[in-house]
């Protein structure tokens, strides 16, 4: 709604002019055309003044496309496919994008910036038909092989006007891009804040999603207290629209867990906090991690978008000493031999799948 009202007042400050000049009579009196040359010798002045603002502003413009938004996109970018990247680097160009997304000077500058084109093309329009009373048909020199300097002072008085009203123009369009987040060297479009996070939405961009998860460290970690065992689901990257399946299984007999943590958008974190979800397993723990404390275990960890595409598979290691689950590295993976179709029916929070030997 906010991008239609802006696009709306450019068009009014784009076509406005145009209808001034055709409905505008010039004025023929020799009282009035000696009024009207005071008024717009007065007026040079004030154009002047106001040209002078707008290159101000076109300045302005540049050093805020050099320090937010081509520094935002090349951030953006990166953060997509964050090969070289640590995570300090994703953080670092997060919290910089977050930071630069609030527009309220942007929008400022927008309204008065249309303002003053309106007003200054609105002037243009009325020096052009007061020093130039000719007719459109006139300037369309059809099958005539010379015309007086009356007629070339005519074409070069509508030249400029139509230059100034299109360059002004351009600068107001590519400042609403800006504001309705578009990327104006691109073909894409900028992400809202939620979509940083958001692992659908990585995921339909094309964005290296298994790479940013693994940047992110997804891990487990378990606590004893007491005589008991609580699990914690640990990222630095509090992604959300994403469910984790960390498999634990056995080769040498029918030991089998699969332990689901899916994840809501509205759990989605803005700060960039550490995402820390403790596990509710109904199982019996104390048993689950006397297991893995004395057996050699494989861990597996499966990444899913909540619609059941899979976007990562990555082998897992245990730390015996400090009772956590961390990634060791990457592998590939598929749809088609990944158990994708039943993480949609999954409900949010924890879901357990068990197999154990008594």
């Amino acid at each position: 709604m906010r991008s239609f009202l802006r696009w709306s007042f450019f068009v009014i400050v784009a076509l406005l002019p145009l209808i001034i000049f055709i409905s505008v009579e010039p004025s023929n009196t020799e009282i009035a055309k000696t009024i009207i040359e005071k008024r717009f010798s007065a007026s040079s002045w004030m154009v002047a003044g106001v040209v002078g603002f707008l290159a101000f502003i076109v300045l302005y413009l540049t050093i805020i496309f050099e320090n937010r938004i081509f520094k935002s996109i090349q951030g953006i970018q990166e953060y997509y496919h964050p090969y070289a990247l640590s995570y300090s680097d994703i953080q670092r160009n997060l919290q910089y994008y977050i930071s630069k997304s609030k527009k309220g000077d942007l929008i400022f500058l927008y309204y008065f910036y249309l303002i003053a084109v309106l007003s200054l093309n609105v002037m243009w329009c009325a020096l052009l038909k007061f020093y130039a009373p000719i007719t459109l048909n006139e300037l369309i020199l059809v099958n005539q092989w010379s015309f007086t300097v009356y007629d070339l002072s005519g074409i070069i008085m509508y030249g400029l006007s139509i230059s100034f009203w299109l360059i002004t123009l351009l600068f107001g369009a590519v400042l609403c891009l800006v504001i309705n987040n578009k990327n104006i060297i691109g073909a894409f479009k900028l992400p809202k804040v939620d979509d940083l996070l958001d692992a659908e939405y990585l995921n339909e961009i094309k964005a290296a999603t298994s790479e940013i998860i693994i940047k992110g460290n997804p891990e487990i970690n378990i606590y004893q207290l007491e005589n008991e065992f609580e699990l914690y689901l640990d990222s630095k990257l509090p992604l959300n629209n994403i469910t984790y399946q960390y498999k634990i299984y056995s080769a040498t007999d029918d030991l089998k867990i699969n332990i689901y943590q899916k994840i809501d958008k509205k759990l989605n974190n803005k700060n960039l906090h550490d995402q820390v979800l403790k596990l509710e397993i109904k199982s019996d723990l104390t048993k689950i991690v006397k297991r893995m404390q004395s057996q050699e275990l494989t861990y597996e960890l499966v990444v899913y978008t909540n619609s059941g595409l899979v976007i990562g598979r990555y082998v897992c290691n245990l730390d015996k000493s400090n009772l956590r689950i961390y990634i060791v590295k990457k592998v590939a993976f598929s749809n088609q031999n990944l158990e994708s179709s039943k993480i949609p029916q999954l409900a949010l929070g924890t879901s357990v799948e068990e197999n154990i030997d008594n």
